[in-house]
């Protein structure tokens, strides 16, 4: 069991020479539980696993400056996301430009998730910057889907102003939720942590 120092001092203290860079040390907990191994360790005359006591140390720790390096990491996603929203503002007749930067925007995105995949720990979860990106990456394919069906209604029924008109609405109706989920993204990953 862990000690209880006199006069209602903390079992536990950082020292004072522990300054990690970009980090912040929070709450420091220890603790005793039992812990069983699924073993005998050889032993014939134990019939059942093995459980002994287990100190566990907990600490907290928080990067600074965490919107500042979410913003640096994912400055390749967000500069996708606004040149996909300049595409599809192009009159509907200029398809090239438009499919050349819509595609462009896409891998842009990807490879700035490669990018930040290498950057960081690989986890088992989406983290928030997983979710960023695919949000991000799953909207551009949405986008490029709905450029497509406008630019055929443009070829067959519509007239080029009309389906330039419906391909502006959609590009601000997009770069709106896309700007709209992340933000809701960061928010509720503040609210949890």
């Amino acid at each position: 069991m862990p000690d209880a120092p006199p006069n209602g001092r903390a079992p536990l203290a950082v020292s004072q020479d522990l300054d990690p860079q970009d980090w912040t040390i929070g709450a420091l907990s220890l603790t005793t539980e039992r812990h069983t191994e699924p073993t005998n360790y050889g032993d014939p005359t134990q019939p059942h696993d093995s459980a002994y006591s287990r100190a566990v140390l907990h600490i907290e720790i928080a990067r600074k400056h965490s919107l500042r390096i979410l913003l640096t990491l994912l400055l390749g996603t967000f500069m996708s996301a606004i040149v996909a929203f300049f595409a599809v503002l192009l009159p509907i007749q200029q398809s090239p430009p438009r499919y050349t930067l819509l595609s462009s925007a896409l891998f842009v995105c990807i490879a700035n998730r490669l990018l930040v995949d290498a950057r960081l720990p690989a986890g088992s979860s989406l983290g928030l910057v997983d979710q960023m990106q695919l949000v991000t990456i799953s909207g551009l394919l949405l986008l490029t889907g709905a450029s497509l069906a406008l630019t055929n209604l443009a070829e067959k029924r519509w007239t080029p102003a009309r389906a330039t008109q419906w391909s502006q609405r959609v590009g601000f109706a997009w770069i709106a939720a896309v700007i709209v989920i992340e933000l809701a993204l960061v928010l509720s990953h503040r609210a949890a942590a």
